[in-house]
């Protein structure tokens, strides 16, 4: 390990010519963010659409904040290059507004399209047999 660090300089960086350590071992990462992932959809199966709803009622901005990472991302491109576009906004439909307003037609159908299909998918996993 002293080897190691002595290959070092002050701040941590490998001096020019050295060779690395081993790193992290392969795939310990991912087991975590994979592990991290089950535990939001578990938790998501059992409160899903009455926490969504209830987000969005409660807390818009990050409600908002959600559905713009789901978005495609050219339209959070759009979105990021805005500099404070939603901060006047105090509702979901003013939202909504401000963001078709930075949109060309073609972009704000896309999006709709892409919304509608995550839509359908979601209310086709949270289906339940009749009777």
């Amino acid at each position: 390990m002293n080897e190691i660090i002595e290959q070092r300089d002050g701040k941590g960086r490998f001096l020019s010519g050295t060779k690395p350590g081993p790193g992290r071992k392969l795939g310990s990462r991912n087991a975590i963010a994979t592990d991290f992932l089950k535990a939001i959809q578990a938790d998501f199966e059992e409160h899903g659409l009455e926490a969504v709803e209830r987000c969005r009622r409660e807390n818009a901005p990050i409600y908002l904040k959600i559905v713009a990472d789901l978005l495609p991302k050219e339209a959070s491109d759009k979105i990021a290059g805005t500099d404070g576009l939603f901060r006047a906004c105090e509702s979901l439909n003013q939202v909504v507004q401000a963001l078709l307003s930075e949109l060309s037609l073609d972009e704000s159908l896309a999006m709709c399209d892409e919304l509608k299909a995550a839509l359908l998918l979601h209310a086709s996993d949270q289906a339940r047999p009749i009777g």
